[in-house]
């Protein structure tokens, strides 16, 4: 369930006064509606799109490839993409990198098998790095050249868990799964693969401009253990892991226009409920703001008042946020009044009876935008205005002199 208030519905179809639109606003901020409603993002199809470029560092992770430390492992790379952002949460981007892999192998005899052109009882790496004088006898180098081509979907976390809007802050977060085509080329005595691979990763960026971002990133690319050519070694999987920094840019229109897709019965409460709010204001009772003398004060005392329970500092919301709303209503018809809010003593202590008063001078300015220099508290013995206790708990309204 959520709450969909209805100043939203109003916003869009009044055409009043921009006083009158205000004190629209100011009636519907007390009263919601709970409805069940599902949310559409909408754009147009050439919308939200971006470029990205990056550099990166890669450590292949495949069979014997620990006996080589990381450092020694970790291979210069890049990363092309295009991007677009679906909703606020989901976006699609389709990349192109590669470059260079570093792997290890023993040596040990027999390990290759007639596959993708290797020949059982040879190496043609090891004879390709002898060829060129590499000492191969307590194991080599596997030296790569490939390409990829990947698909991503990526899930914005920080919209998951914040409010605040996609393009009106710092800093992204998401993480992403995909699928990749790998393309290891024939080169220093290396066979031809062409592999499928599944993607891992998490990006975070900083926003420099609404379009330009910087990001850095690390993903992780599972594939066969024959992607490097090798295969009778137990292992299922090679993988490479890539750290990459780059930079972002937004191309093009951006944002979304957000539709409520709320069930009709629940549009039709709504809709009766603006219809009720519009009558309430234009059919407006003469009668509300009328004042009386009043002794205790020597003031024009607006009527109502806000009545509270008994000994508390709370009220009941939906009977009395009405009487707080035509207080307010009443100071904008009347700018140049300055208005005490009093906290009734009678039957209740001091302490009490201030802090009633000052909750409902903090509603006045916080939620319907009462200046605040328009408003003094005052604590007075009001006297009984009923012999039911629960009808002189109240927060009271004088025009000050």
């Amino acid at each position: 369930m959520k709450k969909i208030i209805l100043i939203l519905l109003l916003a869009a179809v009044s055409a009043g006064g921009y006083a009158q639109k205000k004190r629209v606003e100011s009636t519907i901020m007390m009263d919601t509606l709970e409805v069940d409603y599902k949310t559409r993002y909408v754009s147009p199809f050439w919308s939200n799109f971006y470029i990205q470029g990056s550099f990166a560092g890669r450590v292949m992770c495949g069979e014997e490839d620990n006996h080589l430390s990381v450092g020694k492992r970790l291979s210069p790379g890049f990363l092309l993409g295009i991007g677009k952002d679906l909703n606020p949460n989901l976006s699609l981007r389709l990349s192109f990198g590669g470059m260079r892999l570093t792997g290890w192998n023993t040596g040990i005899p027999g390990i290759y098998k007639q596959y993708a052109n290797w020949s059982d009882g040879q190496d043609p790496v090891r004879e390709y790095l002898e060829s060129q004088g590499v000492d191969t006898k307590d194991g080599y180098k596997q030296k790569m050249k490939y390409l990829e081509v990947n698909l991503d979907l990526m899930l914005d976390l920080y919209n998951l868990f914040h409010e605040q809007k996609r393009f009106d802050r710092r800093w992204d977060f998401e993480a992403y799964s995909g699928l990749g085509y790998l393309y290891n080329m024939r080169w220093h005595g290396m066979g031809k693969e062409n592999k499928i691979a599944l993607r891992l990763g998490a990006i975070a960026g900083y926003n420099i401009t609404d379009r330009l971002a910087i990001n850095a990133e690390i993903g992780t690319s599972i594939t066969s253990a024959t992607f490097d050519g090798e295969i009778g070694k137990g292992n299922q999987f090679d993988t490479f892991f890539s750290g990459l920094v780059g930079l972002k840019w937004r191309i093009g229109k951006q944002g979304f226009r957000v539709v409520r897709l709320i069930p009709s019965d629940q549009y039709a409460a709504l809709n009766n409920s603006v219809t009720k709010i519009r009558r309430e204001f234009t059919e407006h009772s003469k009668t509300v703001h009328r004042t009386v003398a009043h002794a205790a004060t020597g003031s024009e005392l607006l009527i109502p008042a806000v009545v509270f329970f008994p000994d508390k500092d709370t009220y009941n919301e939906e009977l009395q946020q009405v009487n707080i709303f035509e207080a307010a209503h009443f100071m904008e018809e009347h700018a140049g009044y300055k208005i005490a809010v009093i906290g009734n003593s009678y039957q209740t202590d001091i302490k009490t009876a201030r802090k009633r008063a000052e909750r409902v001078r903090n509603i006045l300015i916080n939620r319907y935008s009462i200046e605040p220099s328009r408003l003094v508290v005052r604590v007075k013995d009001m006297g009984a205005v009923s012999d039911n206790m629960e009808e002189n708990q109240t927060v009271n309204f004088a025009i000050e002199k």
